[in-house]
């Protein structure tokens, strides 16, 4: 299973696997501010969404 959350101040990436540890382990971590976004002019729009079954999609 994978999963990613959102802390308060980082998105995380953990993989579980059978006996692993309940929350899985994190491989994969990027804090905020950490890159900044680089806007391009005519570059088109920049979506997120939440979907009802937890799923977010960014594009």
């Amino acid at each position: 299973m994978y999963l990613m959350r959102l802390g308060s101040d980082f998105i995380g990436l953990y993989a579980s696997f059978s006996g692993a540890e309940p929350d899985g382990l994190m491989y994969w971590k990027h804090k905020a501010l950490e890159v900044k976004a680089e806007m391009v002019a005519d570059g088109g729009p920049i979506f997120a969404r939440m979907e009802q079954d937890g799923c977010l999609a960014m594009y």
